[in-house]
């Protein structure tokens, strides 16, 4: 009987182990695959046409206020979950898709380190915040008007709402470990079968040997 039961103790830890790794391994899958096809797909929006050039056409952005602000409420094809905003060297938001937040210091009002890499760096930045209500975030800065080694002139600033790739994650965490609860019973149950069919025939053997 004790043999029987650690047979059936090894087979569960086995496949709950598997079970275990191969989960983590597909949950944080899905989440970086997520992750970076919204980079991917911001990043080619803003990119992609005449955007950032007409940007860098204007010598003071604050003076093109007004322009740029029907420029980015025009072109900007997403919706509610995504923020853009102008923001010149001078760290003022000169525009954006979020209009409460025009003409404020930047760095009162977003992520200054990121900010500070895009337009004193002069590369595309990004990171991963919290804002108030605890909205999981991520932020992406574009440079502009830094392109013959002069210094920018701007950044093109995104906030990227992640909840949804985090309820999504979350949900399929929850789908995984309900499928393993499901695949440890059935193991359980194989497991006795199994192990009832190896320890049957030796306690056989041993009960004959006995009565030898």
């Amino acid at each position: 009987g004790s043999m029987r039961w650690r047979i059936v103790l090894i087979y569960f830890l086995l496949v709950f182990i598997v079970m275990v790794v191969v989960s983590v391994f597909i949950t944080n899958s899905l989440e970086t695959y997520q992750m970076n096809s919204l980079r991917d797909k911001l990043t080619s929006t803003v990119e992609k046409g005449s955007f950032l050039n007409t940007l860098s056409e204007y010598d003071d952005l604050l003076n093109h206020q007004e322009d740029i602000q029907k420029t980015i409420i025009d072109t900007w094809e997403f919706g509610f979950s995504e923020e853009l905003s102008i923001v010149d060297n001078h760290f003022t938001i000169v525009a954006s898709t979020n209009e409460n937040i025009t003409g404020e210091n930047a760095a009162e009002v977003l992520n200054t380190s990121v900010l500070t890499t895009a337009i004193i760096g002069g590369e595309m930045a990004e990171a991963d915040g919290m804002l108030s209500g605890n909205i999981p975030v991520k932020h992406l800065v574009y440079p502009f008007g830094g392109e013959d080694g002069g210094q920018c002139k701007g950044a093109v600033y995104i906030r990227a709402d992640l909840s949804d790739i985090y309820d999504f994650s979350s949900e399929s965490k929850f789908i995984f470990i309900y499928a393993m609860v499901l695949a440890l019973l059935i193991t359980a149950v194989l497991g006795v079968l199994t192990s009832k069919s190896i320890t049957d025939p030796i306690n056989n053997v041993t009960e004959q040997a006995e009565r030898m």
